[in-house]
């Protein structure tokens, strides 16, 4: 009468009950009491030892004459036992003892059947093993069975606390930290091996994966189309992508089916029927088993046990029967041997003729040679190679395809090829999706800062995959439950620098395919700087215990919420004034390290703490009186114009009011206008003295040309400065709102439009690495998307327009600063002093 997920779970509970009474039972027995010493009141938990539930039990999932799969582990330190008693030989005569008690094998009641032989080593070792060497073994010494087994785990009788640590140690074992695609071939073998050892199973020394109308016989677990192949493709789903979507950890099946359908793992329609064939199997098979309370899964061949069968299941049709199930079992197989063995696909024509392969060096001729024939040269088996060959003839169509010539674009790829892990796993994945090999091709032959990404993080492959499988191309939502899943300090760091650089990558394709545009870029990688700076805190704070009243106040690109790629953060920490310095400089310097240190993975972003009111000299940090202090009374022209791109980005919320008061107050606060300009005017010049070089028109070099984008957003500071004290409610704006206000207020209507000029053109400048190289060379992939983004009809315009805008902004300079006013010898004997105020 209930429904199978209803019932699985009651049973599952009660089983979970009654093996906890037995095993608190067990410790009491006089034989054991004898060695142990001061054992807990009768009925009351005994630690340090544990009994962990697999398969079905684990699952919640128990059938209605299922036996009950379990492995037990011990640490002997926290036992009760006497001086000389061994933990394994105590634990397994409690283990053995609890066998009894349940199966009935001294005269009593049976209530449930126990198998123990899932254990590590089981033919070797005694029933309970300690937690060390249980760890040694999965690690080191396992098969890729124990993972599957051990996925649907948990603490089920015992010390649960002690349990859950092991669980929780035993995490990257069985959750990969890549995505874990080997787990298909490992499921399928396993599943093989299973069809051919099985004696109901196997026709003539062969896998019987016929589906034909005949019911009596079929075994409802393990034939073709039915259980095991459900939960397989449940499973292997699960151990590909668990690692990093920690929702999908879960043991039962149906509970894992409805999540896989959500996160677009399975086709939702999909994903309905196999949830209502696992259900209609399972249905069947408890009743089956209630015939005669035996763990048995073949449906009755004998005339009369079948009659029972069909009556208990009140099925009176045989043909409709026959039919139900074989459209159920084909549906259900279906499916699996699309995922586990999927068919080969036709070659394609051989692109490359051998005429064409001569014009190359003999290096690149073994490398597309070895394409052809199945990448046998990154681990592929030859097996494997067979199935590759089609990839091989589409990776070599988009060599060909491309502006890149052919042996520099073999050469990347084949670089990139070799840091995968071994075998075909990736190179199967990259076949069967024609836009994930073209995501990874691109970037590889045109991007350097996409190129870097890959070298640091071959796995960047991964994020591809998850964003391709059930993921929305637009949204990039920084996810640190993953970095937080593991305890350990210094994997949390690899963590952060590997998830930065996936999401880095994401977001940079996302602009090569035109998903998102440059500006929505700029914006999308200020949040993820904050975001990525907001995770690093939590790790150091969890790692030191302490919660600083800190916050970081973001200049430049990072102020401004308008980062480009390869952007370092300028940033000043800044903390309360409740906070002793020593403290707050200890707890930066610990962040400073966790950001900026080189690992596996490179840093997690660039730091440049030189703006801050000490520059290079001094602790990192400063209090929030001094920095009001040193704003109001000591801070230089200079500082004050770097200050209007700043922003208080992230930390103590009581600290940031503060800051963006203090911002709002200097930055609004008449000053001497003639000191001003003089001050500004001596800084441009030392810029353009030491940074702004000359270039040509046709060469792209949008920061650091004359009138370029830094002397565009110098210009937008200076005029910030000089309208705030009339126009306050600028300041509190989005930067590109308040420049758009700024060019309102100076009647410069195309301030906005030359700014985001060049924010679009660094922006590609920067991912396809053209700088100091002349638009000519911009690749014909990607000509289109840029001249549509800079709203141009030509080539030729951009660099017309490069003229214009940079005439354009040089002029307003001239004229905002006064330059021709003032020589060479005024600016050098002016000395810069500390911001004087209008009285």
């Amino acid at each position: 009468l209930l429904p199978v997920q209803e019932l699985g779970l009651k049973q599952s509970r009660f089983a979970e009950l009654t093996l906890d009474l037995a095993v608190r039972a067990a410790w009491q027995q006089p034989a054991i009491k004898a060695m142990c010493k001061a054992l807990p009141e009768p009925g009351e938990s005994i630690p340090g030892m544990f009994v962990l539930g697999l398969g079905k039990l684990g699952g919640e999932d128990l059938n209605y004459s299922s036996d009950i799969d379990l492995i037990a582990f011990f640490d002997k330190e926290l036992l009760p036992l006497q001086p000389m008693q061994g933990g394994s030989d105590v634990c397994s005569r409690v283990l053995k003892s609890v066998t009894q008690l349940l199966s009935g094998s001294n005269g009593g009641e049976l209530i449930w059947r126990l198998d123990w032989r899932l254990r590590p080593e089981a033919s070797a070792t005694q029933i309970a093993m300690s937690v060390d060497a249980a760890l040694d073994y999965y690690y080191f010494r396992s098969m890729p069975w124990h993972r599957l087994a051990l996925m649907k785990a948990r603490v089920v009788a015992g010390d649960r606390d002690l349990g859950a640590d092991f669980m929780h140690q035993l995490d990257p074992f069985i959750w990969r930290q890549n995505l874990d695609f080997r787990a298909i071939e490992e499921i399928a073998e396993l599943k093989d091996r299973i069809d051919l050892e099985h004696p109901k199973l196997v026709l003539r020394g062969k896998r019987d994966i016929r589906i034909n109308d005949e019911v009596r016989g079929f075994n409802l677990k393990l034939g073709s189309g039915g259980i095991r192949e459900i939960e397989f493709i449940v499973n292997g789903l699960q151990l590909i992508w668990g690692g990093k979507r920690t929702s999908l950890r879960v043991s039962n099946t149906l509970k894992a089916l409805a999540l896989l359908g959500q996160e677009g793992l399975i086709e939702p329609d999909r994903a309905a029927f196999l949830r209502r064939d696992y259900c209609r199997l399972r249905c069947l098979e408890n009743r089956l088993q209630m015939l005669n309370n035996e763990q048995t899964h073949n449906i009755p061949l004998a005339e009369m046990p079948f009659e029972a069968f069909m009556a208990l299941n009140q099925l009176r049709d045989v043909e409709a029967f026959q039919q139900e199930l074989r459209k159920l079992r084909t549906e259900v197989h279906q499916v699996f041997d699309q995922f586990f063995r999927p068919s080969q696909e036709a070659e394609e024509q051989d692109c490359l003729s051998q005429q064409d392969m001569d014009a190359f060096s003999e290096q690149s001729q073994n490398v597309l040679r070895d394409w052809k024939r199945g990448f046998l040269r990154y681990g592929v088996s030859n097996t494997q190679s067979s199935s590759l060959r089609p990839l091989g003839a589409s990776l070599i169509r988009e060599v060909l395809d491309s502006s890149v010539p052919v042996e520099e674009a073999v050469a990347q790829l084949d670089q990139f090829f070799r840091r995968l892990p071994p075998g075909g796993q990736y190179l199967s994945l990259l076949q069967s999706s024609p836009q994930l090999l073209r995501g990874l091709v691109l970037p590889l032959l045109y991007s350097p800062a996409m190129r870097i990404l890959l070298q640091q993080s071959p796995h960047i492959i991964d994020g591809l995959l998850t964003t391709e499988a059930g993921g929305n191309n637009s949204d990039y939502a920084f996810e640190p439950d993953w970095i937080f899943q593991t305890r350990d300090y210094d994997v949390r760091l690899e963590r952060i620098r590997r998830q930065v650089n996936e999401e880095l990558y994401k977001l940079y394709l996302a602009l090569l395919e035109e998903l998102i545009d440059p500006i929505q870029l700029q914006s999308k990688l200020s949040d993820l700087a904050v975001l990525s700076l907001e995770t690093a805190i939590r790790i150091v704070q969890e790692e030191t215990g302490d919660a600083p009243e800190l916050c970081i106040f973001g200049l430049g690109k990072l102020g401004m919420s308008r980062m480009a790629p390869m952007s370092d953060l300028d940033i000043i920490y800044i903390y309360s004034d409740r906070m002793v310095t020593e403290e707050a400089t200890g707890f930066v310097n610990r962040l400073q390290t966790a950001l900026s240190t080189r690992m596996k993975e490179g840093v997690v972003y660039e730091m440049d703490t030189r703006l801050r009111p000490s520059g290079q000299s001094g602790a990192p940090t400063i209090s929030m009186t001094s920095f009001s202090t040193y704003q109001i009374e000591r801070a230089k022209s200079w500082e004050h114009i770097a200050l209007v791109a700043g922003r208080s980005v992230i930390g103590h919320a009581e600290t940031q009011e503060l800051i963006d008061s203090v911002r709002l107050q200097v930055l609004a606060r008449p000053r001497d206008r003639e000191q001003f300009v003089m001050d500004a005017g001596k800084m441009l010049l030392r810029i353009r003295d030491q940074r702004i070089k000359g270039s040509a028109a046709d060469i792209i070099n949008t920061k650091l040309r004359p009138g370029g984008l830094m002397e565009t957003e110098y210009l937008i500071a200076c005029l910030a400065i000089k309208l705030a004290p009339q126009h306050t409610d600028i300041l509190p704006l989005k930067f590109l709102h308040m420049v758009d206000r700024i060019g309102e207020f100076a009647d410069m209507p195309e301030l906005a439009s030359d700014l985001k000029f060049w924010s679009v053109l660094q922006i590609w400048e920067r991912l396809l690495g053209l700088e100091n190289r002349s638009v000519a060379e911009i690749p014909k992939a990607f000509l289109p998307i840029i001249l549509r983004q800079l709203e141009l009809q030509s080539i030729e315009e951009i660099a017309l327009q490069s003229s214009r805008i940079s005439e354009r902004i040089l002029t307003a300079l001239n004229n905002e600063l006064q330059l021709k006013d003032f020589n060479a010898d005024a600016y050098e004997s002016w000395q810069e002093a500390p911001v004087r105020w209008q009285k």
